[in-house]
């Protein structure tokens, strides 16, 4: 599936039940912040938590489309719903312990 980032991290909310974020930056001011963190780590000669780069390919639609795979390798593509609980029960028993974020 193809979500936009409200779609996902809404779904993501209804599973873990902590709510989604509320406010959306305009892209200028979330790459120009990715740069002044970036550059405040650097003078500190430390690894910046956040990759400029990331964070502005982070502000196009990216999508995949699976025909090819589908034709040729017989590839089936999940239920994204189930994917993302997956992912959250893997993430909550392998890093953060069973109990995050349940309320």
């Amino acid at each position: 599936a193809n979500w936009t980032f409200d779609k996902f991290f809404g779904r993501l909310e209804r599973l873990t039940k902590i709510g989604a974020p509320k406010l959306a930056l305009p892209s200028r001011f979330v790459v120009s912040g990715a740069k002044l963190v970036d550059s405040l780590f650097k003078q500190w000669h430390m690894a910046s938590p956040v990759e400029p780069v990331a964070i502005e390919m982070a502000q196009y639609f990216w999508y995949l489309n699976c025909t090819k795979a589908s034709r040729e390798l017989n590839f089936k593509p999940r239920d994204p719903g189930e994917t993302l609980h997956e992912t959250v029960v893997y993430l909550r028993e392998n890093f953060l312990g069973g109990d995050a974020f349940r309320k």
